[in-house]
């Protein structure tokens, strides 16, 4: 499974790094959301784990970017968002742009292990808010 990590501050994906190496995932680390887009161009993810809070543009940015592109298999990608913040606003803007899951860094440097579940659990879910959304506007429709 190939993961891509994003975050500004590589130094705080240390710990989440070794453990997905341990667990013989591919993993490629990438400091800036920008040149994120070019390695999600150019090759598979089955997973992107992206940091909130980044100079560039923030992880809902990219998951709106993600979702919005024309090419399905970059369009379909799970994705992943951690961040220090807890705010519910941050985390409602999250699920209504199409974010597969949402954990906090907290958390997750609580536990390591935790990032494999998290994984398995955004893979799960991706795609299920936007059809519940898609269903939710054909009832309203059908009323």
């Amino acid at each position: 499974m190939n993961i891509l990590l994003i975050d500004d501050e590589l130094l705080f994906l240390t710990p989440i790094t070794h453990c997905l190496k341990k667990s013989e995932y591919g993993v490629l680390e990438c400091d800036s959301p920008l040149k994120a887009m070019q390695l999600v161009e150019t090759n598979k993810f089955d997973c992107i784990i992206i940091d909130y809070s980044m100079p560039e543009m923030n992880g809902i940015e990219f998951v709106k970017w993600i979702r919005h592109h024309s090419i399905d298999k970059i369009r379909d990608t799970p994705v992943l968002l951690l961040t220090g913040w807890e705010e519910m606003e941050i985390v409602k803007e999250a699920y209504d742009e199409g974010i597969s899951l949402f954990r906090t860094k907290a958390d997750i440097l609580r536990n390591p292990q935790g990032i494999l579940q998290a994984i398995s659990t955004a893979i799960a879910m991706n795609g299920t808010h936007r059809v519940t959304d898609k269903i939710a506007i054909a009832f309203k429709k059908d009323i």
